[in-house]
């Protein structure tokens, strides 16, 4: 695939499809039927189980040192189970009401490791979700680029009137340049898609790729604009970021500081006190069923901070943004 035709499919999932088909947080022997086998041999090649049922995630590009980026305990916690119960309950009363047709959850304690999923496993067109790792991406190779962010790239194309905008910040303007650091504020802040649609014309593809084969995720067929994601491997980009293991401290800050100025707050926000700082990014697209809509958080309570990742689709965007903020609102009061 030419440059060319890599940027314009690169686009399309990154505004209005997904990136990614892996399986984590579960050892390859448990892997259902329905997850294809060469997602379940992907995860087996990528981590190692060690200690106490521990399934340990490193970085193997240096010769010397393996860096590990993410530990995930084999099982799910018992201490969640009722909270697991709760939200089944959530997603069973919208379901059956018609106001969804389906949901997943994934909940991560992060000081000590409990976790637990609802349908964890079920994969979902992303949305603008795929703007994490975009960041990430740029992140990564600012690494090797000093003045990266500084550099500007002029918007050719637009895309904003073509796609669903649920977020808007400055209208950007086309022809005028911009700097990739105010692209990626656009981006993550007001999930701009023209901000989006420029910077995917400067991503470097092998860093870009190379961000899913580290955190053992099986690369995206470039070929096919439909991949999928799902709560259980999503929510990796967020822990690696938490962690700082993959980016530098002050690069980890800065993408997160960028998550918390989301403007996004009809999903997990609106249901966390405004004095809690919370990190956070939401996608949606047309979906089978209608909509998909989705969100991440991190919620950085002082007792207990958590990662939340919630993937729904429905007929209607209202419905599913209520069912977001009841499973927002259960495991807030739950997690303490």
């Amino acid at each position: 695939m030419n440059n060319k035709a890599y940027i314009g499919l690169l686009l399309l999932v990154a505004i209005s499809a997904s990136v990614t088909t892996y399986l984590c947080t579960r050892p390859a022997s448990q892997l259902t039927s329905s997850v294809p086998s060469e997602v379940t041999q992907n995860f087996a090649e990528n981590h190692s189980s060690e200690g106490c049922g521990v399934n340990l995630l490193r970085l193997h590009s240096n010769d010397l040192t393996s860096p590990l980026l993410l530990a995930e305990s084999e099982s799910e916690s018992p201490k969640l189970a009722h909270l697991k119960e709760e939200i089944q309950k959530t997603i069973s009363k919208y379901t059956a009401a018609g106001k969804a047709a389906r949901a997943s959850v994934y909940i991560k304690e992060l000081n000590n490791g409990n976790w637990c999923q609802v349908n964890g496993y079920d994969f979902y067109y992303p949305g603008s979700l795929v703007k994490v790792p975009i960041l990430i991406s740029f992140l990564k190779m600012a690494e090797k680029e000093p003045g990266l962010l500084q550099e500007e790239i002029i918007l050719k194309n637009p895309v904003s009137n073509q796609l669903i905008q649920s977020t808007h910040g400055e209208k950007l303007v086309q022809g005028k340049a911009y700097s990739i650091e105010k692209l990626l504020h656009e981006m993550i802040v007001y999930s701009d898609n023209d901000a989006t649609s420029a910077l995917v014309e400067r991503v470097d593809k092998p860093t870009f790729l190379k961000l899913y084969q580290d955190l053992g995720i099986q690369t995206p067929d470039l070929y096919d604009m439909n991949f999928k994601t799902s709560p259980a491997e999503y929510n990796r980009f967020f822990r690696i970021l938490y962690n700082s293991s993959y980016l530098g401290v002050q690069a980890s800050e800065y993408a997160l500081e960028l998550l918390t100025k989301a403007t996004y707050d009809k999903g997990i926000r609106s249901q966390i006190p405004r004095s809690v700082i919370v990190a956070h990014k939401f996608g949606e697209r047309p979906a089978e069923n209608g909509f998909s809509l989705h969100d991440a958080a991190l919620v950085y309570s002082k007792a207990n901070p958590y990662l939340l990742v919630v993937m729904t689709e429905g007929k209607n965007m209202p419905d599913l943004e209520l069912m977001i903020q009841d499973i927002a609102k259960t495991v807030n009061t739950e997690i303490k």
